[in-house]
């Protein structure tokens, strides 16, 4: 909807988690990085918690810190063990 995927790695080692988006009606894409993620337990489900973004445009990182950054976001069953 947005734009189109063009990248997208999961370093589940490493707690990152890297996409490359060109985005809609854009000439280049933007490159957003996890630095650093966390799988937690959570009603007997998964939630992952994002505790860091960077991202190669500023304001993009800087909409990322204050939408990711920390919340809980809630795994379908099965997609979480993608991420440990």
């Amino acid at each position: 909807k947005y734009g189109d995927l063009q990248e997208f790695q999961i370093d589940s080692g490493a707690k990152t988690i890297r996409a490359v988006v060109l985005p809609r009606g854009e000439a280049s894409p933007i490159e957003l990085v996890v630095t650093r993620y966390e799988i937690l337990k959570k009603n007997g489900g998964k939630v992952l918690v994002v505790r860091g973004v960077r991202c190669s445009r500023e304001w993009v990182g800087m909409v990322g810190e204050d939408y990711l950054v920390g919340r809980e976001i809630l795994l379908p069953a099965g997609v979480g063990e993608v991420f440990v």
